[in-house]
């Protein structure tokens, strides 16, 4: 049996895995955020969180748009950098010429 815990993100439930068909050797663990505790640190809510996951090597799959949002704009900017530099070398070589 494979184990495969089922993250949403923060501003999400379950319910936007309930659609996704797994093989029949998969048991499915859906995880929903818990509440911080007042003054908890970052570190002890993840040993807090982590205590719901029951198995031994879990699959998890979560997610998060604002991390796809925040990889998009990562790989637009390195785009948009190189092609400054290649524009910024190309200018100068012309200008010398």
């Amino acid at each position: 049996m494979i184990h495969v815990y089922l993250m949403p993100g923060m501003s999400a439930n379950s319910l936007i895995f309930e659609r996704i068909k797994f093989p029949e050797n998969y048991e499915l663990h859906y995880l929903n955020w818990i509440s911080p505790k007042k003054d908890e640190s970052i570190q002890n809510y993840a040993i807090r969180f982590s205590s719901l996951i029951k198995n031994d090597e879990p699959v998890m799959i979560g997610v998060s748009m604002a991390s796809v949002t925040e990889l998009t704009f990562s790989w637009f900017c390195l785009g948009a950098g190189m092609m400054a530099n290649i524009f910024a070398a190309a200018r100068g070589n012309f200008i010398r010429n």
